[in-house]
């Protein structure tokens, strides 16, 4: 993640392995069977909000995320704040 700083720039970097769970399978198999009734609700009835609450039905469990790596800072000098590369 970039903050935008001008005199000192922060990143957030993250890895792909270091996360906070363990492998397992999170598929929904429940999922499929839910499609059509979600299409229905937006195409046919134009009812975004029972479309909203039958997508629950197709979501997994909660799924682990990736946990922060480091925080990495820049600093510029005074002088080159503001201008453009030439």
């Amino acid at each position: 993640m970039v903050f935008g700083g001008l005199k000192i720039e922060r990143l957030e970097l993250n890895e792909d392995t270091l996360w906070s769970g363990h492998p397992k399978d999170c598929n929904n198999v429940e999922a499929k069977s839910a499609l059509t009734d979600v299409r229905a609700a937006v195409m046919e009835r134009g009812d975004y909000a029972a479309a909203d609450q039958l997508c629950r039905k197709m979501q997994g469990p909660y799924n682990q995320s990736y946990q922060p790596l480091a925080d990495l800072y820049l600093k510029f000098e005074a002088s080159s704040v503001g201008h453009a590369a030439l």
